[in-house]
C-alpha cells in the first residue's frame, strides 16, 4: 500500500468512531489521535486477512507497534 493510500485510508477511518480492537487493547498505555487510527485501520486490515486475532498473536503485534513506534521517536531525536 502506498504511503498516500495510507494516508486517505486513515482519514476516512478518523471519521468513523474508532473501535478498540485486540491490538490496541494490548498497547498499554493506550494510543491517541492519528497513531490510534493508524493502528485500528491495521487491525482491520489484518483482521479482513486472516481472521480476528487471539490475544497472544494481537501481543506480538502489540510489541512489533511498539517498537517501530520507539524506533520512528528514536529517529526523529536523532534528526535534531
Amino acid at each position: 500500500m502506498k504511503k498516500i493510500e495510507l494516508k486517505k485510508l486513515i482519514h476516512e477511518e478518523k471519521r468513523k468512531p474508532i473501535q478498540e480492537g485486540a491490538i490496541l487493547n494490548a498497547i498499554k498505555p493506550g494510543l491517541e489521535g492519528e497513531l490510534k487510527t493508524a493502528v485500528a485501520t491495521l487491525e482491520k486490515e489484518l483482521q479482513a486477512m486472516v481472521g480476528p486475532l487471539d490475544s497472544k498473536y494481537a501481543r506480538v503485534l502489540a510489541d512489533c507497534i511498539i517498537d517501530i513506534i520507539d524506533a520512528a521517536k528514536e529517529e526523529a531525536r536523532d534528526e535534531y
